[in-house]
Parts: structure tokens; C-alpha cells; sequence
């Protein structure tokens, strides 16, 4: 039997404080995309949707995009899908840091910036890329970490922070910060760096995402400056990190 942490948009667990939740980033038609691991119904274990996640440990295959704008992330290698998983509390897709990653198509911007938010938690002892938005193939990343490596954590502009601080300047020390459920926000993104490309979350080096907990994702147009504040509580919410 499936142990269910949330199966609708407006449950409990979506609301956050002052009753705001993601579904305010898209309005009035706001290009993004919002992933959701405790929305059972946008889960399924085939690329194709047919097949819905039933069960602790069931691969996913197809992850809608609940932000009602179509940008769904998919995987049609069967070994190359992520686990969904519950302790009965939280949520969370389960990259294994062999070959596991989705794939989301690239997102049709009307502005030149856009926003993003990520709740994550890195495997201690694993040392690939991982990035919080990087294109399909290398080239382009945003929130890149590494336990060793001294590089910058960016190659385009944005403004990055952890559970509310200023991120880290190195791989690192980002890599660091991550070891535990943590709130990635970058603002001001340019839509040109991405435009054009697949994408993923989670992972940067192909083939795979580090081994790594994604515990929700979104991104948005309308995520700015002004908003950053109930993104990182809401999704913190999701994570299990610090408010």
C-alpha cells in the first residue's frame, strides 16, 4: 500500500504561510514549470504517463509539470529513472548517481529573467556534479557543486542563496551546505543562457545526477526578488529545511 504525503494542489501541505503556495508564480499566465514530488497524480512510472506511481521505491518515468504550463520532465530509459520516495512525511525523487536524470524540454520565455527554486540534499561520499539547473549536455549551470572542486558555483549571471544567505562562491563549499535537506533560490536568470535546450535539475555532468535527494522544483517568470521569501518557506516546507 502506498503511503501518501499529499495527493491534491490545494492539501495541507502546499499552503504555506499567509496561504501562499507556487500556483501564485503562474498566474495571469506566467511561463515555468513546478515539480512536485508529493503530488501523487503528476507521477508515473513510464515516459508515456500509462503506468501511475503506486508505491515507495517505483521508478518515475514521467513528471508532470503541475504549474499548468506543459513543461514535463521525462526519462524513456527504464534503468535511467529516478526512484520516487516517501518516509511517510516527506517526499522526494531519488537519483542514484549512476545514470538517473529527467529531461524537460526547453521552456518558452517571454521576458529575458527568470527564477528558480530547488529543495535538495546531496549523498555524503559522492563526488559528481551536481547542479540545481544545468542544460542536458555540459555547457551551462547554475548552483554547480562538487566535494573537492574550487570553481565557481555559476557561468552566467543570477543571484543564489541557501536557506536564505548568500551561496557559497566554491563547488565546495556549496557541495557542503547541500550534505543536509537545504532551499536553493536564484533570481534574475538569464533566459538566453538556457534558451533553445533540454535541461535537467539535480545533476550537471552527462550521464547522471549525483546520488542526491530532489525533494521539489519549480522556477518561474514571476519569481523575483519579491518573492523569494515565500518560495524558500514553501519549499522548505517540502525539504525539511530551515525556515
Amino acid at each position: 500500500m502506498k503511503t501518501i504525503c499529499d495527493l491534491s494542489a490545494t492539501s495541507a501541505p502546499r499552503r504555506a504561510a499567509s496561504g501562499w503556495h507556487p500556483g501564485w508564480l503562474f498566474r495571469d499566465g506566467a511561463q515555468g514549470a513546478w515539480f512536485d514530488p508529493t503530488d501523487a497524480t503528476s507521477l508515473f512510472q513510464d515516459a508515456n504517463g500509462t503506468t501511475p506511481v503506486l508505491n515507495d521505491g517505483d521508478p518515475v518515468g514521467l513528471m508532470m509539470d503541475i504549474s499548468g504550463n506543459g513543461n514535463h520532465a521525462t526519462q524513456s530509459t527504464s534503468a535511467a529513472r529516478p526512484s520516487w520516495r516517501t518516509d511517510g512525511n516527506l517526499c522526494w525523487l531519488e537519483f542514484d548517481g549512476a545514470d538517473d536524470k529527467l529531461v524537460i524540454a526547453p521552456i518558452a520565455y517571454s521576458g529575458s529573467e527568470f527564477g528558480l527554486s530547488i529543495g535538495l540534499r546531496h549523498e555524503p561520499g559522492d563526488t559528481k556534479f551536481g547542479a540545481w539547473r544545468a542544460l542536458h549536455v555540459d555547457g551551462v549551470y547554475l548552483g554547480l557543486s562538487q566535494p573537492t572542486s574550487p570553481g565557481a558555483i555559476q557561468n552566467i549571471s543570477g543571484q543564489l542563496s541557501v536557506d536564505g544567505a548568500a551561496a557559497p562562491a566554491t563547488r565546495s563549499g556549496l557541495r557542503s551546505q547541500l550534505l543536509s535537506p537545504a532551499v536553493g533560490i536564484a533570481t534574475g536568470v538569464p533566459v538566453s543562457a538556457f534558451a533553445g535546450s533540454n535541461w535537467q535539475f539535480g545533476g550537471y555532468s552527462v550521464p547522471a545526477a549525483p546520488a542526491c535527494r530532489v525533494y521539489g522544483y519549480l522556477e518561474s517568470e514571476a519569481l523575483m526578488p519579491a518573492t523569494r521569501s515565500h518560495t524558500r518557506r514553501w519549499m522548505a516546507q517540502k525539504s525539511g529545511a530551515p525556515v
